[in-house]
Formats: structure tokens, sequence, C-alpha cells
């Protein structure tokens, strides 16, 4: 969580340089958690996090090195899994559309996210979609989220990869 707050507080006070337009986001976002019906669930974050960084990165200079997430990752990741309606304990984030430049890790995100929510987030019948530009791009995202599931059962002992799906037999996702 340390990260977590590092990375706002930077941008909040222009240690790093973003666009306006991230920095608003981040602003927003901080507003948001000062709402009286909102708060900000920091134990499932962290365990987000934790759970991530037991998978391991499969490709580049960086295989085999833990999956952790980059600071702005755990600002996009904090804020869809932290933001609870007080009323219900239900996220506030039912949909994300994320958009983020080339080369800045996308797939690699999404993928953790996704494996994270078919797996640790406690959910019966996850149902986890993701939507791609084009069939390529949403066969590149899959692959990497196999990918990832490997490094945490490679010898696919409770997650069942299959040709387009991924199952977690155990709570029925």
């Amino acid at each position: 969580m340390k990260e977590y707050y590092k990375y706002v507080e930077d941008v909040l006070n222009d240690k790093i340089v973003v666009s306006r337009f991230i920095k608003l986001a981040v602003q927003r976002i901080e507003d948001f958690k000062k709402r009286p019906d909102i708060y900000f669930d920091e134990r499932e974050v962290q365990q987000c996090f934790d759970f991530i960084g037991l998978m391991k990165e499969w490709s580049g200079k960086a295989a085999n090195k833990s999956a952790a997430l980059l600071p702005f990752q755990k600002m996009i990741v904090g804020t869809i899994i932290g933001l609870k309606w007080k009323s219900n304990g239900a996220r506030v984030a039912k949909n994300v559309f994320l958009l983020i430049s080339r080369k800045n890790a996308k797939t690699s995100l999404i993928a953790k996210l996704c494996a994270y929510l078919l797996i640790a987030d406690g959910e019966q019948n996850p149902f986890i979609g993701c939507v791609a530009t084009s069939a390529q791009n949403a066969r590149i995202l899959f692959e990497a989220a196999c990918n990832y599931l490997k490094t945490i059962d490679p010898n696919s002992e409770t997650i069942k990869l299959s040709r387009n799906y991924i199952t977690l037999p155990a709570n029925n996702g």
C-alpha cells in the first residue's frame, strides 16, 4: 500500500510528471475516497497486490521475476478493487474502460487483474470478460493470462486452461 499512496502523493505534488488528465483523475479518485457513502478497502487492495506478486513474469528480461505491479498500475488496480459502497460493500467500479498508450504493459496489467478476479476475489461463479480491438489482441491477452496462471499452477491442478477459456472448478469460475 505504501507505493500506492506514494504514487498518489507524488502525482498530486508534481513530483511525477503526468498529463493534466492523469492528475485530475488521481484527484477525482482521492475526492471519491472522501465521500461519506464510499470507503477504500486497503485490506483487499493489499491482498490483490500480494496475489499478483506471487505470479512470475514469463517473458523478456524480467522472466521468472515477480510479476508485481508498477506504481501507476497499483493506482489503477487499487482504485478498481478498493473503492466500495458503504451500504453494501460492493465495488464502485462494475465495468472498467482503460486507455493506456502503447508499450505500457496494458496486456500484463489486465491479465494479472483478471487472474486475481478469477482466483482470489472470493466470488462464486465469477465471469471475467475482456474486450479487445481485434481477435489477435484478444488472443494475446488470453495467452498472457494463461502464462501468468501457469506460474502459480504449473501442472494445471486447480486452474483449467483450455483453448478459449480459463476455469477454476473450485469456485465454478
